[in-house]
């Protein structure tokens, strides 16, 4: 395996890869650069993916929008989406059609 650190607003690092884990991390590149989650997503070449948002909110802030915007992008890319509800987290495991 591989391991390594980068700046994901940079991009994806070009690579195969069996499984992409994009954890809690969409809302974040949102707050700093609008519209770097999609970017993010649109470069996963995997053909599996597990993405999740917070279900709790920073304050003024609401990420069900933003989930519901990607659940849209998830369909219009053709991926497969399962819905999994945590505590904290909701999780979609994807798998390109």
């Amino acid at each position: 395996g591989v391991a390594f650190q980068t700046n994901l607003l940079d991009g994806v690092p070009d690579f195969d890869a069996d499984l992409t884990l994009v954890l809690k991390t969409i809302p974040l590149l949102e707050d700093l650069e609008p519209g770097a989650g999609r970017k993010l997503f649109n470069q996963i070449k995997s053909p599996y993916a597990v993405v999740s948002f917070p279900t709790e909110n920073k304050p003024g802030k609401t990420s069900d929008e933003l989930e519901n915007q990607f659940v849209e992008l998830f369909a219009e890319n053709g991926w497969e989406a399962e819905k999994v509800l945590f505590p904290n987290e909701t999780v979609y495991i994807l798998k390109r059609s």
